[in-house]
């Protein structure tokens, strides 16, 4: 078969150039030419020529050298080149590339973005002439020289100044680039702007301390449980009052200091599952055994996204105590036999007795709120009223008056008047019997 094959030649106006310039020239080399093949499939091949005379004939000798693989690699390296190109320069973070001296030799937009140079401003400069804060500057000198060395490092950050002075912190990640040729070794940097999240961190953590603080100097107990019950975290104030350590208190679970039934559903705890947080009156058990009353205020919180209880409560032992007193004395009060009444600084009842009901006709809705001279007749009123108020406020009165009862008939009563003074000494009411 000729070589001037229409068939051969994919596109045959090569093979006219090519022609073309052999007749011109008597040569070419290594023109870049696509044949077809006989299954239907092309080569790409570099065609050299060069016409020969041989027994006095003019012959054309030609050599194709296949470089299809080659046009693939090429291709390919063109396509990854364009990818690396468009990643580079569209990461959401900066991407440094430096020789092994140090040298910038390549910086993504995201850099001069942040920074606010431009990129002729950063290409060519050392890495640690970059505007690095003082804080960070020997970190950053540390991790380049064991970057060097070829160790692994792990992430850091790095403080720098902005063209406007502002700070911006960088967490950075170094990779090591190898190459056959130690020329073309480079040092790869991919720094992520994490100034918000360390800002955030920071004021995270001081929360914490302030969170911390309030948790162990409250003057409360504070526990804090899974759902389950397990204890995970107490005050100084709850150890004192269940007279636990730590450690012991962690070990054990809500149901051990007995303030909730276990789980189900008619508990305090599914109620406060239920309800989110809940305000109730119960009893806690101490290490001792010893049962005493608190007031608990328990909420459910999400933290990180899983569910917690904490429960706050406070021992109202000598409250309860008072209770009972004050109950005590009430009914003392209500069942002795003489009439007992009780006025404020202002002379208007605050408490009378049954018996005081009964001895003067009145309802306790008609004669709580009034001021006590109406027990008194009008022509009997003004006397020995200047001395029983002195007497009083000195320590106590007694004596004879005269008194009348709501339907106005009159009666001699015995009168014995005393002061009733509060924690700190002051006259708070007068008592009548």
């Amino acid at each position: 078969q000729t070589c001037a094959l229409p068939i051969l030649w994919k596109d045959f106006s090569v093979r006219k150039y090519i022609v073309s310039k052999i007749l011109i020239e008597g040569s070419v080399d290594n023109v870049e030419v696509e044949f077809n093949r006989k299954n239907g499939t092309t080569i790409t091949g570099l065609y050299s020529a060069k016409i020969l005379q041989i027994k006095g004939e003019t012959n054309l000798l030609a050599v194709v050298k296949d470089i299809s693989e080659y046009k693939l690699a090429k291709k390919s390296i063109l396509e990854n080149e364009k990818k690396y190109k468009s990643i580079f320069e569209l990461s959401p973070e900066v991407i440094v590339l430096l020789n092994m001296r140090g040298i910038i030799t390549d910086a993504n937009n995201k850099f001069t973005e942040i920074l606010g140079y431009s990129r002729e401003e950063l290409i060519g400069k050392h890495f640690l002439r970059l505007p690095l804060h003082p804080e960070t500057a020997k970190i950053a000198k540390e991790k380049y020289r064991t970057r060097l060395k070829k160790t692994e490092i792990l992430s850091y950050d790095l403080k720098f100044y902005t063209k406007a002075g502002e700070i911006v912190i960088g967490s950075v990640r170094s990779t090591l680039l190898t190459s056959e040729n130690k020329k073309d070794e480079r040092i790869l940097l991919m720094i992520a702007d994490v100034t918000e999240k360390r800002i955030a961190e920071e004021k995270l953590k001081e929360n914490e301390k302030k969170f911390s603080g309030l948790f162990q100097n409250s003057s409360q107990g504070i526990i804090l449980h899974d759902l389950k019950g397990n204890i995970l975290e107490a005050n100084k104030k709850a150890l004192k009052l269940l007279d636990y350590t730590k450690t012991e208190l962690t070990k054990l679970t809500i149901f051990d200091l007995e303030p909730f039934e276990k789980l189900g559903p008619n508990s305090l705890l599914e109620t406060i599952i239920t309800k989110k947080n809940i305000t109730a009156e119960i009893k806690f058990r101490k290490k001792n055994g010893e049962i005493f009353p608190a007031e608990l205020s328990a909420s459910l919180l999400e933290i990180s996204g899983k569910k917690y209880i904490q429960s706050i409560f406070r021992d109202i032992s000598k409250r309860k105590q008072t209770e009972e007193i004050n109950l005590l004395l009430g009914n003392a009060l209500k069942s002795i036999n003489d009439a007992i009444s009780i006025t404020d600084k202002d002379e208007k009842l605050i408490f009378v007795n049954d018996v005081f009901l009964k001895m003067y006709g009145y309802s306790r809705e008609e004669v709580i709120g009034k001021t006590i001279g109406f027990t008194r007749p009008s022509s009997e009123y003004d006397k020995n009223q200047d001395e029983i108020h002195r007497k009083t406020s000195q320590g106590g009165w007694s004596g004879e008056l005269i008194n009348a009862r709501k339907d106005g008939t009159k009666f001699y009563i015995y009168l014995t008047t005393s002061v009733v003074r509060d924690k700190i000494g002051r006259a708070s009411c007068r008592e009548r019997v």
